[in-house]
């Protein structure tokens, strides 16, 4: 059935329409059987042809990266999120809003994760200049989410900026010390460590704090429980 939709959206002497749906018919049948390598060329045959609609285009390009999600090519999963961000910036609707504000979440998500893999080793400054930087771009990515007013990714992405901040500060607390210091010395530091540490504490407090405020329905979200609860812990701490 699938080899037939194929011929039919190949077949320029069908009608565009029949076309279009011929094609992700086959696409989708593939992707049933576990056909995936010709589940995937279809639909990237499908957006070369028919980029428009944007909202089907968007859909397709979902779709092609689950599966490459589902075959492990984290590459090219991030290349179609990529795309879906770039045609909503460049076409978008109202439908297509909602999966580019999720593919910049998870985009931004990567960032974060490259943040927390950065570890406060001596030198010091040297890593703490590293950490600043990554944390510098995820909070850019994770900004450019909740630009697009989707509020599940608001509070998810609110969320995780806020624990890059209460990350920073325990990150700062629990770095290596210098290995020459003496008793005094080493009692200045971790004090001198605890100052910039506190900062960072507050700013994690301020920001779970506007997340955990969000009222109405938005109190089942899962993010804003997520921020109550480490809200709690924090000035339980304090």
């Amino acid at each position: 059935a699938a080899t037939e939709y194929l011929r039919l959206g190949e077949d320029r002497q069908q009608s565009t329409a029949l076309q279009r749906e011929a094609l992700l018919h086959a696409a989708d049948i593939y992707a049933q059987t576990g056909a995936v390598r010709q589940a995937i060329s279809t639909r990237e045959q499908y957006l070369e042809r028919f980029p428009e609609p944007a909202a089907t285009a968007v859909d397709v390009m979902q779709q092609l990266a689950d599966l490459e999600a589902g075959n492990g090519n984290t590459r090219r999963r991030q290349h179609w999120l990529e795309e879906i961000i770039r045609l909503d910036h460049k076409a978008g609707t109202a439908r297509t809003r909602v999966p580019a504000a999720e593919a910049a979440l998870e985009l931004a998500d990567k960032r974060l994760a490259a943040f927390h893999r950065i570890q406060l080793v001596n030198p010091v400054q040297d890593s703490l200049a590293r950490k600043l930087q990554a944390m510098k771009q995820a909070l850019q990515a994770f900004e450019a989410a909740i630009n697009y007013g989707v509020t599940p990714v608001t509070t998810a992405a609110t969320y995780q900026i806020a624990s890059m901040y209460d990350a920073l500060g325990h990150a700062l607390l629990a770095s290596e010390r210098p290995v020459s210091l003496t008793a005094e010395e080493l009692a200045e530091y971790d004090l001198l460590l605890a100052e910039q540490a506190a900062p960072f504490e507050q700013q994690a407090i301020d920001i779970y704090t506007t997340n955990a405020q969000r009222s109405g329905g938005e109190q089942r979200d899962p993010w804003v429980a997520k921020s109550v609860q480490r809200l709690g812990e924090l000035q339980d701490g304090q």
